[in-house]
Order: structure tokens, then sequence, then C-alpha cells
């Protein structure tokens, strides 16, 4: 079975979940992009979302600086 969830998926790397925990604490901006990239649920892949909330998620995940994907890429 796979799992889309984000948090569980972190946490089965304790080290890599107490860096990202770490980082969030002096990064307030990098703990609200993960609040929202955390909720996405890989059920609405295909399916038509808001504006606003695609936008929240592409910035949450893309922002420089303070973008998940861009924390990930740096610790991969």
């Amino acid at each position: 079975m796979y799992v889309h969830n984000l948090e569980k998926l972190f946490k089965l790397n304790g080290a890599l979940w107490a860096t990202l925990q770490a980082d969030m604490k002096i990064d307030a901006k990098l703990s609200v992009n993960w609040s929202t990239v955390k909720e996405w649920d890989d059920s609405k892949r295909y399916d038509i979302v808001e504006e606003l909330e695609a936008k929240a998620m592409y910035e949450a995940s893309t922002e420089v600086g303070s973008g998940v994907m861009e924390w990930i890429r740096g610790r991969w």
C-alpha cells in the first residue's frame, strides 16, 4: 500500500523529521508552507480546485528560501 501522507512519510526517517521540526522553529515561513503542503490529498490530483487553493499549494512548495520542495531537495 502506498502512502501519500507527507507527515507519515517524513516520520519514517526520524532524522529528517527532527531536522524539519528544528528548521520550522527557525523559519516561520517554512512552518506555514509545511502546514499548507502537508494537507495535500492525492485524491485531488485530477479534481478541479479553486484558483486560490492551487496558488497557495504551488507557492508553499516553490517559494525561494522557505518552500517545502526547496527544503526537501536541500536534504535529499
